[in-house]
Formats: structure tokens, sequence, C-alpha cells
């Protein structure tokens, strides 16, 4: 976590640290931090950030799984309709049509909910 947000050659500092994601300024000194979030549960845990672009901090860090940390990257796509947010794969599942078709029906120029709730009649007539 510190060598991603401080060290300008670590791999993965363009991502947390080049785009501004810092660190709670206690957690430079390990008791306090193992104090705040705790042992790792489980040999597999990792510190994830429930907001990507919020601070490592104690309101913002928890043991995930890589499965669960996956969930929550930037790269994840949740989709809101009506007052259900799901994951976009899971809608795709709800409402039986591929991730390809979806980005097919974006690129025509639909808006998300669209592409996807168009029924499926339609959907075959418009591409």
């Amino acid at each position: 976590m510190r060598a991603r947000c401080d060290n300008k050659n670590h791999p993965a500092y363009y991502n947390y640290g080049g785009r501004g994601i810092e660190y709670d300024p206690r957690w430079s000194i390990f008791p306090n931090f193992l104090e705040d979030v705790g042992e790792k549960p489980y040999p597999e845990a990792t510190l994830d950030r429930i907001d990507n672009d919020g601070p490592y901090s104690k309101q913002n860090c928890r043991w995930a799984d890589r499965v669960a940390q996956r969930r929550n990257s930037r790269q994840i796509v949740k989709v809101t309709i009506g007052e259900d947010t799901k994951l976009l794969s899971e809608w795709c599942s709800v409402y039986d049509i591929t991730l390809g078709a979806i980005h097919r029906r974006l690129r025509k120029g639909d808006d998300i909910v669209t592409a996807l709730t168009r029924p499926k009649a339609e959907r075959f007539l418009r591409g």
C-alpha cells in the first residue's frame, strides 16, 4: 500500500499515488495500521478500498479475497435501473443478453438501460 502510493518507481504507482490515492498518515507506523484493520482474517485476504477513488483509511478499507477485489475494481461497470444497482454482467444474465451485444448497441447509440431492456424482437431488428 505505502509503496504503491509513495514510490514513483513502483510498477503500480500510476494507479495509486499517481492518481492521488493516499493513506492515513497514522498508517506509516504499522501498529496503528494493525489497530485499525486488524490481522488478516485468512491467508488469501488482501486489503481492499471500498471506494476505489478514496484513500486507504479505517473507514474505507476491509479485508477481501481476490474475487471480491475484482468485483470492486475500476474496470467493473455497475448499472442502476430504477433503484437496483448490479454489475453489468449480472444485468446481462437478468435480461438474457451477452456483453458483446450490449457493446454493439452502445456503439450504435443506445444508452445502457435501453441496450439492456429493449425487447428481444427489437434487439434483433435493430442489430
